[in-house]
């Protein structure tokens, strides 16, 4: 079944993300890397449950889901993504036009739905990672799917993204200073 529940997850997936990926590739360049950044991070998040033998309950719901509600949780993962950077790493996300601008245009945020998501995750400090888990299994129609094992993996994923994301930084500021 895990084998059956993998190759259906992609194959959702990648049909959910062809929309945001069309919108991203028209915006400006910074956009289209900040989009990259939060892709990078919700694949890995996925990789890391389908190579894990203890979430395999999660994985059989995830393939379960619809398109709307895989959607709902790549959205609600591309904010946490921000948001951690954000609160965990002290980076200006929620206050940085370039990272707005792309939770606007990519993954469909109004003005309105970031600042009520930013103080709802806010107030739930130092549980918000349970909140968003909480959101996950609500999209999924799961009052109580365990999430000890997908915690792990949204915090390697992001760990993983974060020092990609760095690196990826630090190269470019390296290119600015030498061709200055």
């Amino acid at each position: 079944m895990r084998f059956f529940d993998k190759r259906i997850l992609i194959v959702k997936l990648n049909s959910v993300m062809v929309p945001r990926n069309a919108i991203r590739d028209t915006q400006h360049p910074l956009v289209i890397i900040n989009c990259t950044g939060i892709g990078m991070f919700i694949g890995k998040f996925y990789e890391g449950l389908a190579e894990d033998a203890n979430t395999k309950e999660i994985l059989h719901e995830l393939a379960a889901a619809n398109g709307v509600q895989l959607d709902g949780i790549n959205k609600l993962l591309a904010f946490w993504w921000c948001w951690s950077w954000d609160r965990f790493e002290g980076r200006p996300f929620l206050s940085n036009e370039k990272w707005l601008e792309s939770l606007r245009t990519v993954w469909g945020f109004s003005e309105v739905d970031i600042e009520q998501m930013t103080k709802h995750f806010d107030a739930k400090q130092p549980l918000a990672l349970n909140e968003l888990w909480r959101m996950i299994c609500g999209l999924l129609y799961v009052p109580s799917l365990s999430p000890v094992f997908a915690f792990i993996h949204l915090r390697n994923a992001l760990v993983e993204t974060m020092r990609e994301v760095e690196e990826f930084a630090s190269e470019i500021e390296t290119r600015n200073h030498k061709g200055s």
